[in-house]
């Protein structure tokens, strides 16, 4: 699977499919990323810290979205009614 992609692209992080999300991060913590998305329904800025990661490209640029509160609990209740 390939993906083309503008030079300048935000990245849901709560949208992103796990292959791109290995792409993006290492394999396991990708991994670990996923598990959380998938259990509260959403990755938050310190979900990220937890794991030790940082959005791809310069420090602080602020691509990587991991979406507004209104966003995450939509999210959370997809997730939910999707189990």
């Amino acid at each position: 699977m390939a993906t083309a992609l503008p030079g300048d692209t935000a990245i849901n992080l709560n949208a992103a499919t796990p292959e791109l999300m290995a792409v993006l991060f290492d394999p396991q913590k990708a991994a670990r990323l996923i598990a959380t998305r998938n259990r509260q329904g959403y990755l938050s800025k310190d979900d990220l810290a937890r794991e030790d990661v940082t959005a791809p490209g310069a420090p602080g640029s602020g691509r990587i979205i991991t979406g507004s509160a209104p966003a995450r609990r939509s999210a959370a209740r997809c997730s939910r009614a999707r189990r």
